[in-house]
């Protein structure tokens, strides 16, 4: 066999561990408490009578771990969609709707109270490239 092609295999096998590991952390972080999630987004809302936040309502996950403080039982997550961040992730989960990407979401345990309940505050937002195509 090739030594170039062992060498190569072993790299992309290296990267992998690297990216799954990364991903792993995020989990083992100090948002202990803090929401996660990782699927497909429903949809998204935004209006006067929302204090003009962005809401996320998601669907089709993988895995989904509420904040301790949410009750909403509708919406996820919410953010400032007028902040520097807060536009750069109105574009991404804008995208990712669009296209139906896997999304991973993560709160800071923080929660703003709408008219059903307590939901999330979104800190963290991270647009997988492919679909989800079968479960």
């Amino acid at each position: 066999m090739n030594k170039t092609l062992l060498s190569s295999n072993r790299q992309v096998n290296a990267t992998n561990c690297i990216m799954i590991l990364s991903f792993l952390m995020i989990f083992v972080s100090d948002f202990a408490h803090a929401g996660k999630y990782i699927g497909q987004l429903d949809s998204i809302i935004t209006a006067t009578k929302f204090d003009n936040k962005v809401y996320i309502q998601t669907k089709d996950f993988f895995y989904k771990e509420p904040g301790s403080c949410s009750t909403d039982k509708k919406y996820a997550f919410s953010f400032d969609g007028n902040t520097p961040l807060g536009k750069n992730m109105l574009t991404l989960i804008t995208s990712a709707l669009t296209t139906g990407s896997v999304v991973f979401l993560q709160g800071d345990d923080s929660c703003k109270t709408s008219a059903s309940g307590a939901v999330e505050t979104l800190t963290l937002l991270q647009l997988k490239a492919k679909p989800i195509t079968s479960k």
